[in-house]
């Protein structure tokens, strides 16, 4: 069918490439068969299928299916396996209603916790989410049903999210942004893709050539269809051109006319020059016709193959496979005095503790079954068949155990959620809050904003009715006999949505103090007395929330912290799961785990966090940064997200978790265990794969890269359970890099690198010049993780032998500089492949061009990323992995400049040649904000003694006589124009006043960029600006004697001079080069400054030739 595309009216093909409603694609005739529209909905933890005739009968507006945990509570699990089987179970919910593509998963970095929408995506960290995401796409996939990951691409906010424009660097582009994303084609072969709303780097997404084809067709090898997110068209024309197959929803085919507008003015031009061939956009709607066909055709429910995978849906089955991922995902985050689990005796006669342990239960999360969270707001929201709030969980508990609820459950309101105005006050800042002092009209008391304690516990004020409902409870819980206060905390809907991000990480003041007055009148003592700790109430909390929240304040309030984040509609019953424990199920082995029948399951909490908490918002490395806008926002934290900056910064800094200064409150991999897991006998070696066996191992993740590459590390180690419970253990490995010397390509042989069944690693010769140990030197995070895998259950004393394996190619890194000539020299050698015959075998680089970097790499494994137990060191050996470069293709060729990057060349020649321009120019990718400066090192004293400021002060007289005014413009993209405007000077007289030029290397991403104000520091690069450090200065100094000298042909008064070249740096924006900072640079210190650029950066010919008058 797809080869009669080209014959078909134009009419009914644009028609075809947009939605014919909210949720259809568009219909085709094609030899006189219908090809019937494809039905695809929501659903990235459940199906959310709107049916107006389901909504008349019923009142639901979607109809009822499994509410699965979403993806923020899925990847505390870190099981491949359980993702899997959610995308199995949610296709087979899709077969049953019809539906052919579900719009899922998101798999979008969490750039900052603020992130309205960070419960749809997975981790920080973009090995993790691509793991868990190609897992659940061949789940879906599975069934016959089209799976669409989304939203393509650095859409990291929802402030501004339909047109805010990303600036990236490329490194952190490709090696951070971009990762996940290729991960889930390449390995879960995912059918769609969803481009999002937003710009990358001044482009917009649905309308990007380079994002939609020349890095995902032609360098990832996307072969399915890219679809808009809805509403994201802007110009459909461009979009075509882009790659953008299918608009979604229908745009009432107002954008058909704008097509067949085009096509027609295109036709007439190709006319005209007598040209008898389809045009440029007549090309791309063919193409995309075909894309969306072979998409409806493969997962219609009209079509053969569709047909063949249908299966049965057993709901209840999904049910549990919703509370056993709950289960696993749960996180225990503080335990004191092993306050978790409550034991339930066995039932004896001669003892009086026997059964089921009264329990207290506060807060209506756990108790009302319309407040308990179990997912987040917006597009994803699932209408669940059931949901079970903790309360009704433990009723079913009781029966199980013979126990009557009355007996040994008491609960209480604790707050009410329903209060809108008090729930509406959370989305407002909190230094706001504080400073408004905001209350319900008609109440007269104030909290006081002093505690007895002393903590800084919020400002705000509360409502009288929330007041009322904590007293309440306080009274019951002093009353209580039971021992076990379970409090259920967290985050109320409105903070957990798509289209709002977060102000702050703190859950409602409403929360707080309710824990808190529990707190205290359970722990307040008469003088003298002693607490007997048998008889102490223990506090429990269960906090519930869509990402990080701030706990520091409160967490010495509790003696437990148990977090199930969004647990799904089996949160209660998961909870119950890790929450209790039988006396004889401590001891019991994993042999006799395994034969458990009874409905809930007992097991140790062996969650793990997927992302960083810090103590504070503002320890975030973007906290400066997000969401900015509303035009742009910059990255300028570059590829240090998550433990990639706070791991380096403890590095840096000699911090340990639990010292005073950490800013870090949970590490990434974070999870706490009823037992104790014991790490040894590690043994890692780097092996070649052979031809006759492929190689076992008890990690999922890198089956289908081992078909791809012939060297892996492999690491080796014993697992022991030395406590006193069964339980599983997450084991994490990373990797931290040490000296390079020499970097190789990635390539391999054949026409397609996804075909293609052995890698090659291709020497890259850099002749010596005085930067080349900078080409070679990149910045790095402390480590990175590479793979991980769940072991267990272990029983109490056993041991397991754990085998974790990744290829050598997953320790490449982009290169700013190298991999783009090798990303061109790629395409060169693919052209030249396709017009020759019998050179299947020939060599080429796999795209995107990653380098690896030949030397020593430590393999650490640990619990957590803060938390190594074990490490060995490795060695990549060029000897062992390096292929000699003989290509037949490059040999006939002239071998021009852009392509000599295999065989050799010189710094200058990649510098020459690099297509990055500004945001390629610093090849250290220094870090870029003042939080950095805390782990950005100064190499030498010598190089400190090198810096000499002088501090400039400014006389009451000199700022009465000068009145400067200082305006900066970009006429291109070599210059910088400063319009200098001097009055109430004798000194300077009107026809002096003049512009000054200085001369830089310009980039067209900041030619819309306004001035910024003097004393505004936001920062419009994420490579080498640092506030406040030397760096920086040196920047601002160079910019100042720059603008003195040329100021020199209006005045030679060298105090004026001061002021006025001052005056100019206040005012230039930092793409500039140039900051509040002032003072003078010494030639050494200049020379150190080249040397750390590169001789490449922006400012590299302006600061060269300043050297020479630069002071002594």
């Amino acid at each position: 069918m797809q080869d009669q595309i080209e014959s078909l009216p134009i009419e009914q093909k644009v028609a075809f490439v947009r939605g014919a409603d909210m949720w259809h694609s568009g219909s085709i005739n094609i030899d006189g068969k219908h090809i019937t529209p494809l039905l695809m909905t929501d659903g990235p933890h459940g199906l959310r299928l709107a049916d107006e005739e389901y909504r008349k009968k019923t009142g639901e507006s979607t109809r009822r299916a499994t509410a699965f945990p979403p993806a923020v509570t899925q990847a505390c699990g870190w099981s491949e396996q359980l993702s899997y089987r959610i995308g199995r179970a949610i296709g087979e919910e899709c077969v049953a209603n019809g539906v052919g593509m579900i719009l899922g998963p998101g798999i979008n970095i969490k750039r900052d916790p603020r992130n309205g929408r960070n419960f749809e995506y997975f981790s920080e960290d973009p090995f993790l989410s691509g793991e868990l995401g190609s897992s659940f796409v061949l789940g879906v996939q599975s069934c016959g049903v089209a799976s669409c990951v989304k939203h393509f691409a650095v859409n990291n906010q929802e402030s501004w999210r339909m047109g805010i424009n990303s600036i990236i660097d490329e490194r952190s582009l490709f090696d951070i942004y971009l990762r996940g994303f290729e991960r889930v084609i390449q390995k879960g072969k995912t059918s769609s893709i969803m481009s999002s709303y937003n710009k990358l780097n001044g482009i917009l997404n649905s309308q990007n050539k380079r994002l939609l084809k020349d890095i995902l067709r032609d360098q990832f090898e996307f072969v399915g269809m890219v679809v808009s997110d809805w509403g994201a068209v802007y110009q459909r024309c461009e979009g075509l051109i882009a790659g953008l197959d299918l608009e979604m929803p229908s745009s009432g085919k107002m954008n058909d006319y704008e097509i067949l507008e085009a096509l027609k003015v295109e036709s007439e031009q190709l006319n005209k020059s007598g040209l008898q061939k389809s045009g440029c956009l007549e090309c791309a709607l063919n193409e995309s016709c075909r894309n969306v066909l072979k998409l409806v055709i493969d997962h219609n429910l009209d079509s053969s193959s569709f047909k063949d995978k249908l299966v049965e849906c057993d709901y209840e089955s999904h049910h549990s496979l919703a509370v056993e991922v709950a289960t696993k995902s749960i996180v225990l985050l503080k335990n004191t005095n092993n306050s978790l689990p409550i034991i339930i005796h066995q039932q004896s006669s001669s003892q009086s503790n026997t059964g089921i342990p009264t329990v207290l239960v506060i807060g209506e999360m756990g108790i009302n079954k319309n407040r308990i969270r179990i997912q987040g707001g917006g597009s994803s929201f699932v209408n669940a068949r059931v949901v079970i709030p903790f309360i009704d969980a433990l009723c079913l508990l009781g029966d199980q155990f013979g126990q009557q609820k009355e007996d040994w459950v008491e609960f209480t309101q604790g707050y009410d959620m329903s209060d809108h105005d008090e729930m509406m006050k959370e989305l407002m800042p909190k230094e706001q809050l504080n400073k408004d002092n905001i209350k319900r009209e008609g109440e007269k008391e104030k909290e006081s904003s002093k505690s007895s304690e002393g903590e800084q516990l919020n400002l705000r004020t509360i409502s009288r009715c929330q007041q009322i409902l904590i007293d309440q409870a306080v009274q019951l819980a002093k009353k209580s006999s039971s021992q076990n206060i379970i409090v259920f905390l967290g985050l109320p809907e409105i903070l957990d949505m798509e289209g709002r991000d977060r102000n702050h990480l703190q859950i409602p003041s409403c929360h707080i103090k309710l824990l808190k007055s529990i707190y205290q009148a359970l722990r307040n003592k008469t003088e003298g007395e002693e607490e007997d700790e048998q008889r102490r109430k223990k506090i429990i909390v269960v906090l519930s929330c869509g990402g990080v929240v701030e706990v520091r304040e409160w967490i010495n309030w509790c003696d437990a912290l148990i977090c199930c984040h969004l647990a799904g509609e089996g949160a209660g019953e998961a909870l119950v799961n890790v929450m209790f424990s039988e006396e004889d199920h401590q001891s019991k082995t994993s042999d006799e785990e395994s034969h458990q029948h009874k409905q809930f399951r007992f097991a140790s909490p062996s969650g793990k966090l997927a992302e960083t908490w810090p103590v504070s918002l503002y320890h975030s490395p973007s906290f400066r940064h997000f969401p900015s806008g509303p035009r742009e926002v910059t990255y300028n934290e570059s590829l240090f997200v998550g433990y990639r900056y706070f791991d380096t910064l403890a590095t840096r800094t000699r911090t340990k978790i639990g010292d005073q200064n950490d800013v870090v409150q949970f590490p990434f991999g974070f999870g706490l265990s009823y037992t104790n897991f014991e790490y040894s006998e590690l043994e890692v070696t780097v092996k070649k794969k052979s031809n006759e066996a492929k190689t076992q191992s008890s990690s999922s993740s890198d089956q289908n890269e081992f078909d791809e590459d012939s060297l892996y590390v492999e690491a080796q180690l014993t697992i022991t359970n030395t406590g006193a419970m069964i339980g599983e253990e997450i084991v994490q490995l990373y990797v931290e890099r040490g000296n390079i010397t020499s970097l190789l390509s990635v390539g391999f042989e054949g026409m397609s690198q996804n075909e293609s069944k052995d890698t090659k690693y291709i020497p890259i010769n850099i002749a010596p010049s005085s930067h080349s140990s900078n080409l070679l030197h990149q910045y790095h995070p402390k480590h990175e993780l590479l793979t991980f895998t769940r072991v267990g259950p272990i029983g109490p004393g056993e041991k397991k032998r754990v085998i974790l394996h990744f290829p050598v190619s997953r320790l490449s890194f982009f290169h700013p500089i190298i991999s783009p000539l090798l990303g061109t020299t790629a395409k060169f050698l693919r052209e030249q492949n396709k017009k020759k015959e019998g050179l299947l075998n020939t060599l080429n680089i796999r795209l995107p061009a990653r380098v690896l970097g030949v030397g020593n790499y430590t393999i650490e494994i640990g619990s957590n990323s803060r938390d190594i137990r074990l490490q060995s060191d490795i060695v990549i050996n060029p000897e062992v992995i390096a292929q000699p470069i003989k290509d037949p293709v490059l040999e006939e060729t002239q071998k021009p400049l852009e392509f000599v990057s295999l065989l050799r060349t010189t710094e200058e020649e990649l510098i020459a040649h690099s297509s990055l321009g500004f945001y390629g120019s610093f090849t250290d990718n220094e870090f870029p904000d003042q939080e950095f400066a805390k782990i950005f090192k100064i190499s030498s004293e010598e190089e400190q003694k090198s810096l000499i400021f002088v501090s400039h002060e400014k006389t009451e007289q000199n700022s009465s006589d000068l009145n400067v005014k200082v305006v900066c413009t970009q006429k291109n993209n070599n210059f910088i124009t400063i319009q200098v405007e001097i009055e109430n000077n004798e000194q300077v007289s009107e026809d002096q006043q003049n512009t000054i030029v200085l001369k830089r290397r310009g980039s067209e991403f900041f030619q819309g960029n306004e001035s910024l104000k003097q004393g505004d520091f936001s920062l419009t690069t994420p490579l080498g600006l640092i506030k406040d450090s030397f760096l920086i200065k040196m920047l601002a100094s160079v910019t100042r004697i720059g603008a003195k000298q040329q100021l020199k042909q209006f005045c030679n008064d060298s105090l004026v001079l001061d002021v006025l070249s001052q005056c100019v740096v206040d005012n230039l924006p930092l793409n500039a080069l140039a900051t509040n900072s002032q003072g003078q640079v010494s030639r050494a210190a200049l020379q150190k400054l080249v040397d750390k650029l590169n001789g490449q950066g922006s400012t590299f010919g302006f600061i060269r030739e300043l050297i020479r008058k630069a002071p002594k």
